[in-house]
């Protein structure tokens, strides 16, 4: 995800801001570490760092408010290079969250048009349907047809049995 080394020179350089290792912790937490390994990022951090300073003392008090200003300064662009930095992972778990985010929609896409492309297409069973409606009307028809030649039958009975009532009653 991010970069061991990024993460321990952001660290170092939010402890050299004297940002408290609570808001540390919370920043690491931002990007996706979780709590108990951003403390031991933290306190490993913090004991390199504190085995690298060696304290330093200055006789001379004009020394002293050079190496305040100095120090005041150094530490404003340690604090301001901490925020970039802290920005800087931020950006870098968010790519990398909308990547896994893209690759995810990307594969749902693929499904989606997979199951397009297994509804759209007629299958077996719709053919053998086709098949069957097709006898079914065939069928219908020459049942249509026979009732209509027996209907044209029972006319012609009718009409057979009126001449002979007919000539019956005029007998």
């Amino acid at each position: 995800m991010v970069s061991e080394q990024i993460v321990n020179d952001t660290v170092k350089r939010m402890l050299a801001s004297d940002i408290d290792e609570e808001t540390i912790v919370s920043t690491l937490a931002d990007i996706g570490i979780d709590e108990a390994r951003a403390k031991e990022i933290v306190a490993s951090v913090a004991s390199s760092s504190a085995q690298d300073k060696q304290p330093q003392y200055n006789s001379n008090q004009t020394n002293d408010n050079s190496q305040y200003t100095d120090t005041k300064i150094a530490s404003m662009q340690n604090e301001m290079q901490a925020q970039g930095e802290k920005t800087e992972l931020h950006e870098t778990a968010t790519h990398a969250m909308l990547n896994d985010h893209a690759e995810k929609l990307d594969e749902m896409n693929r499904k989606v048009d997979e199951v397009h492309k297994v509804v759209s297409t007629p299958s077996n069973v719709d053919s053998s349907l086709s098949v069957r409606l097709g006898e079914i009307e065939r069928k219908t028809d020459d049942i249509c047809a026979q009732t209509t030649a027996l209907m044209e039958i029972m006319k012609k009975i009718l009409e057979a049995n009126r001449d002979l009532l007919t000539e019956i009653k005029s007998k």
